[in-house]
């Protein structure tokens, strides 16, 4: 893909010198401007990435005009197109199982999973509130799956209240109720000073889904 984008951009400048500029100085200011500016917890390469499809697209053209211009024979012409596309839509595949690969890794789905069995097992009211100390997303999809009240304290803030002696307050500032998803030692800490329950702390026990035989070999079919 990469070898293509070159040629794209090579055939660009050799037909339309300022598209390729264009191209050029979007994809290298992008990237200048999201190395100092973080917007939102996304990948932006979304926002731009029409500036690696277009010379992708047009090197894929250049390439099938010159296998077109060099086999006159129709059907070493299809055979050779189609090996092309199917190497094209191979290195596609590849490069989507690596990133999805790379979310997966990174996910902590499962946990935020146990995290809602937990709170659904327990008579939470609508009025009580629970704090929750994982970072912000997963919070967001707890509080999406359980369908109750919680609020983000930071570890390092709740840390720091013990520290002066108002975590108490500020829990009941906010109606805490619960805490969840704090570090075991923290959870020791919060729960001897301030009267709140700890639903689970971090350290929870994740359970896999098993997964069947036939989709274990679609999932591995493309290594």
């Amino acid at each position: 893909i990469f070898i293509l984008f070159i040629l794209g951009i090579w055939q660009l400048r050799s037909q339309n010198k300022e598209i390729s500029r264009l191209i050029i100085y979007t994809i290298v200011g992008f990237l200048l401007i999201m190395s100092f500016v973080v917007l939102v917890s996304r990948d932006h390469t979304m926002d731009f990435a029409w500036a690696f499809a277009l010379p992708v697209a047009v090197g894929i053209k250049k390439i099938l005009d010159k296998v077109k211009e060099n086999f006159s024979v129709r059907w070493k012409y299809c055979l050779l197109v189609t090996i092309i596309s199917l190497a094209i839509a191979y290195n596609f595949v590849l490069a989507g199982r690596v990133a999805w690969g790379r979310v997966y890794d990174q996910s902590s789905w499962l946990k935020v999973k146990a995290y809602e069995d937990l709170i659904s097992a327990e008579n939470v009211s609508e009025k009580e509130i629970i704090a929750f100390g994982m970072p912000a997303y997963d919070g967001l999809a707890l509080n999406y799956l359980t369908d109750k009240n919680l609020v983000a304290f930071a570890p390092e803030t709740v840390q720091a209240l013990i520290e002066k002696g108002e975590l108490q307050k500020a829990f009941s500032d906010y109606k805490v109720k619960y805490i969840v998803g704090y570090p075991d030692k923290l959870t020791q800490e919060i729960v001897s000073s301030a009267q709140v329950k700890n639903l689970c702390s971090d350290d929870i026990k994740i359970i896999y889904q098993p997964v069947s035989p036939l989709r274990s070999w679609l999932l591995n079919m493309v290594k």
